[in-house]
């Protein structure tokens, strides 16, 4: 299993996403787009908002009920 998160400081969100990771025992590589390279990678995913998570390949933006399930129910 392979969890990238896409963040930015000051977004509330994303500090829920990470502490639900924390909490769930995932481990995951947070990039924050205030970071050139990271900005530069985030651009090229065509989303415009974070938190945008990377989930085996799935991308999920938000901290949505689907993505705690996606996260929780992934190997």
């Amino acid at each position: 299993m392979s969890i990238t998160v896409y963040t930015r400081s000051g977004c509330k969100y994303c500090d829920y996403l990470k502490n639900f990771l924390q909490s769930s025992k995932k481990e995951y590589i947070e990039k924050d787009i205030s970071i050139s390279t990271n900005r530069d990678e985030f651009n090229n995913k065509n989303v415009q908002a974070v938190p945008l998570t990377i989930l085996n390949e799935e991308k999920y933006v938000g901290f949505t009920e689907e993505l705690k399930s996606a996260i929780l129910n992934s190997k």
